[in-house]
């Protein structure tokens, strides 16, 4: 079977990403930046389990290749996802200008820092990063 443990491993710290910025968002006095905070932690959520469901499709790929009749995942899915994690790395950039917080500010260039970094290694799990 395929090492999928890295995958529910990388889920369950983003799942810690998604506690941590609860917690934190209850310490903020800012109104807005609660609400940012949280939706932060709404999209680590969603972000532990796309990886989980890539673990999911490695063990598909697992089972294509012993003979079972399923489809791979196609490459261009990696590669959206990719681009997806970008595009949010991004607004967490754009809404560092409205932050008035600096731990915020620096919470939030972080985070674009962590989507930035799971954009690259989606990229390399694509069924044919080698050969690009």
């Amino acid at each position: 079977m395929p090492n999928t443990s890295k995958f529910l491993v990388r889920a369950s710290e983003l799942r810690a990403r998604a506690e941590e910025a609860l917690t934190h968002a209850e310490t903020m006095r800012d109104a807005e930046a609660r609400r940012m905070m949280r939706e932060i932690a709404q999209r680590y959520e969603i972000l532990a389990q796309r990886v989980e469901e890539a673990a999911a499709n490695s063990d598909i790929l697992h089972l294509q290749s012993l003979g079972e009749a399923r489809p791979m995942p196609n490459t261009n899915k990696f590669l959206v996802r990719a681009r997806e994690l970008r595009a949010r790395a991004e607004e967490a950039l754009t809404q560092i200008e409205t932050m008035q917080d600096p731990e915020a500010r620096r919470m939030m260039r972080e985070i674009a820092e962590r989507y930035e970094k799971l954009a690259q290694q989606v990229e390399q799990e694509a069924p044919d990063a080698g050969n690009r």
